[in-house]
This record gives C-alpha cells, sequence and structure tokens, in this order.
C-alpha cells in the first residue's frame, strides 16, 4: 500500500497499481468484538471501501495460526495469523486481501503485529495481500480528516454503548429478549445506507430497545468490570463462557471502553512533549508555555491533545446521555485524567501501552461503587497485563475488595479457574448483603436520631 499523488493506493504482486477503492480490493478486520466490528465494517463500507465479511473467532484460527509461530507470542498473534490464512485460502479469483492491524511499539507486542505480519507475508509469499492502517499518518486511506472527526468518535463510543445495553440485557431481560436486540441491532446495519442516515437511525434504535421486556433495572444489580486486553476483554472466543457464570447469578458484567484507550492514545502524546520540558501537561504553567509559543511543534501538540480530549469527553457524555433512554446502561464517562492521576504512584506516564489505562482503571473502580469486583484479563504471556497484575492484585488484597485474575488461552476455562469464579461470585454476594446491612443500620440509627430529636423539643 503506497501514496501516490495524494491518493492511497495498491501496489499488486504483479506491479500493477489499484486504487485502495477498486472492486478488487477487499479489506477485512479482526474480529475481536461483534458489534464494534459491525460498526467499523459499516463506516468503511460508507466511507466507500469494499469490505470482507469478518466472522467471530473460531477454533480453528489459533490452531492454523499456531504452526506458523513459535507458541510463546501472545494468544492474539495465532489468532490473527490463523485468520489472515484461512481469508486467503477462501479467497475468490483475483481477490486482493487488505487486513487491518495497528502499528506501534514496545513493550506490548501488538504493537509489533504490523511489522510481523509484513514479514509473514513475504517470508510465505502470500501474493496480493497486504497489512494497512487507518491512522493520521496514512491519511485515513483518503478519507477527509473533517469526516473523520465528525463520525469516528462517534461510531466507537457506539461500540461500546451497544456493548454495555448488550451485556444488561443479558441479565435483566425477559425471555426473548435478546433476539429481538439482535433483530433491532442488524435492522439497524441494513438500513444505514449513508452517514447523514447515522443519527436519525441510533435514535429509531434506541426507542427499539427502551421497549424491550426486562424483568429489573440494571441499576439494582451487582456488577464486575474486565479490564486488561482489548482484543481479550471484547472477544466472545475469550469471555463468554466467564459473563455467563456472572450473568447466571445475576451479575453485570462491563468490557473497561475501547474509547478508553483513544483518549489514552491522545493523552498519551503529551506526556512525551511534557517530559521533554520537565514538566506535568496538566500543570497550567505548560498550558501557557504552549499558548504563548504556537509556531513550536511541541507546543500544537499539546494544544491538539488537550482541545482534542475535552472535544472528545463531551461527545462521549453526550452520547451516554443519548443511549441512557435504553434504560439500560449501568457505567459512568471515561475521566483519563483521573486514569493517569490513579495510576501515576505506580507505573511512568511514559511507557507506552495498556498497562497504565488499565491499572489507573483498576484503581478508580477500586474507589467506584459501581462496580462490586474487577476481573483482570489478558493473554498468559502478555507483559502489561502481567505488570498490572503484579500491582493491583496485593491493593485490592489490602483493601479487601473481590479481585479475580482470568488467564486466557484457546482452551475452555479450567475446574480451577471456574472454583475462582465461584469463590469472586461468593465474595460479591457477601459484600453486598454487607453494604446493604450498614446502609439499613445507618437508615434505622437515623430514624432513631430524628425520633430523640422529636421527643426533646
Amino acid at each position: 500500500m503506497k501514496r501516490r499523488g495524494g491518493k492511497t493506493v495498491i501496489i499488486t504482486s504483479q506491479g500493477k497499481k489499484l486504487s485502495i477503492k477498486d472492486p478488487r480490493v477487499k479489506l477485512h478486520m479482526p474480529g475481536f468484538s461483534n458489534f464494534h466490528t459491525d460498526l467499523f465494517e459499516k463506516s468503511f463500507t460508507l466511507f466507500g471501501f469494499n469490505v470482507g465479511k469478518s466472522t467471530e473467532i473460531k477454533l480453528e484460527y489459533p490452531v492454523k495460526g499456531l504452526r506458523y509461530s513459535s507458541g510463546k507470542e501472545c494468544i492474539p498473534l495465532p489468532i490473527v495469523i490463523g485468520n489472515l490464512m484461512t481469508l486467503v485460502e477462501n479467497r475468490k479469483p483475483g481477490e486482493i486481501i487488505g487486513y487491518f492491524m495497528i502499528r506501534g511499539g514496545s513493550p506490548c507486542a501488538v504493537y509489533s503485529y504490523f511489522h510481523y505480519l509484513e514479514q509473514f507475508i513475504e517470508h510465505n509469499k502470500l501474493e496480493n495481500v497486504f497489512i494497512y492502517r487507518f491512522d493520521f499518518l496514512t491519511k485515513f486511506l483518503g478519507i477527509p480528516l473533517l469526516q473523520i472527526l465528525k463520525y469516528a468518535p462517534k461510531i466507537i463510543i457506539m461500540g461500546d454503548l451497544i456493548t454495555e445495553v448488550y451485556n444488561a440485557l443479558q441479565v435483566v431481560g425477559e425471555e426473548g429478549s435478546i433476539d429481538l436486540f439482535h433483530k433491532y441491532w442488524y435492522e439497524f446495519i441494513k438500513n444505514t445506507n449513508d452517514l447523514k442516515q447515522l443519527d436519525k437511525n441510533i435514535d429509531k434504535l434506541i426507542e427499539k430497545i427502551a421497549l424491550i421486556p426486562r424483568k429489573n433495572s440494571p441499576e439494582k444489580l451487582p456488577s464486575v468490570l474486565i479490564s486488561g486486553d482489548f482484543f481479550v476483554r471484547f472477544s466472545p472466543f475469550f469471555i463468554n463462557e466467564l459473563k455467563s457464570y456472572y450473568n447466571k447469578h445475576g451479575i453485570l458484567v462491563k468490557s473497561t471502553d475501547l474509547y478508553e484507550l483513544v483518549l489514552y492514545s491522545i493523552h498519551y502524546q503529551s506526556y512525551l512533549v511534557a517530559q521533554r520540558w520537565k514538566k506535568s501537561p496538566d500543570d497550567f504553567s505548560t498550558f501557557i508555555k504552549s499558548l504563548a509559543t504556537p509556531w513550536n511543534e511541541n507546543s500544537r501538540l499539546i494544544l491538539f491533545s488537550k482541545i482534542a480530549l475535552k472535544i472528545l469527553h463531551r461527545i462521549e457524555r453526550k452520547q451516554r446521555k443519548r443511549f441512557a433512554k435504553t434504560g439500560l446502561l449501568f457505567a459512568g464517562p471515561n475521566n483519563l485524567r483521573e486514569i493517569f492521576k490513579q495510576s501515576g504512584p505506580y507505573i511512568s506516564p511514559l511507557i507506552f501501552g495498556e498497562a497504565i489505562p488499565t491499572i489507573g482503571k483498576g484503581i478508580e473502580t477500586l474507589e467506584d461503587s459501581r462496580f462490586d469486583s474487577l476481573v483482570l484479563t489478558g493473554p498468559i504471556n502478555c507483559l502489561p497485563y502481567k505488570i498490572s497484575q503484579a500491582i493491583l492484585k496485593p491493593i485490592y488484597l489490602e483493601h479487601q475488595k473481590p479481585f479475580l485474575v482470568f488467564d486466557v488461552d484457546i482452551s475452555a476455562m479450567t475446574p480451577n479457574m471456574k472454583r475462582l469464579v465461584n469463590a469472586n461470585i461468593e465474595q460479591i454476594k457477601r459484600r453486598r448483603i454487607k453494604d446493604t446491612s450498614v446502609v439499613k443500620d445507618r437508615i434505622s440509627f437515623s430514624k432513631l436520631l430524628r425520633v430523640l430529636n422529636k421527643g426533646m423539643k
């Protein structure tokens, strides 16, 4: 994939130049989250690309991918490789496959996937297969920046919110409620044929979901937060069995938002710049210095980060308020400043990767009464996951709040893991009973004080 004359073109294995929107070029995405993937595919289609249909992760993907890897890598890698090889094996004659992958650096191995996959394609001589990104450095594959700013945040947030709504409905919905939800969701995807229809169709979807029968309100139920590796925490392949255990006991499950990772990536840039200035990006003096030197590239980066975060937080609050009409939201908006503040004492903000948002969110959850437990999950060999685990586990034990470490691989949950999940569920129930008793005692004590006060008068 190259940029030529301001346009994105594909150089085929035969040396031909094709537009990235050529009908022969099919863009694919890893299917890590059903709702996010549906939205991303629909958005790419509306932007004018030809999109190949993604599928949920199947056991054959990691099994196939392990033939091409050492087995020591984090588990998403063989899944991605297996998915890519399946696409190659099943493609139509003349089809050119583009496979999406993020790009970055250490310490998280996933940021090396892009380069690894490029080498994998070259080493295995896979013809007419390329890896692509969709970011500022690739000029968003030719999509105007204003369109990206207008629609991308909304689409990512919608993926998070619709996942939260679905998770709540799995617990509070009546019989047949989930079928109705899927029906309305697929109607929304099918009937949105223009980006200008997006807002109107979202409102229609919210109205329909609000009428789905339910037996309870999610606000009254205990809940757990799943944090850790983004690929794992959304994927039905990894967490469906785990979720089913909590759902059977009337406990809601929420995966940390993907939008949080987007906010973190933007805010991190200002930390890099502030480090060169030996200042905190949140200090008022840093902001004043940036305003005073707008011609400086570092100053512009800090100003962009601050303005972008304010706008993005505002968009999220607006969308949350919108989806609150479903009556199925049970979490609050993301707070990047709080996450960096909470993680600060334990890990340097300059270490790029999921460790900082995971640790920050974990400490925030410890102080947040919305969630009764934290479930930390990730691939066994994931470095940010292991760092987060080493920091968060003793803190949760010290504060006697339920905490579960959920290592994932391609096998089903082990009997030992099931025992740990059941123990976590029991801790949540006991803590709820204890908290309810404390609240009742406080109410009784306040009533007693009122009676005594009346008697003294």
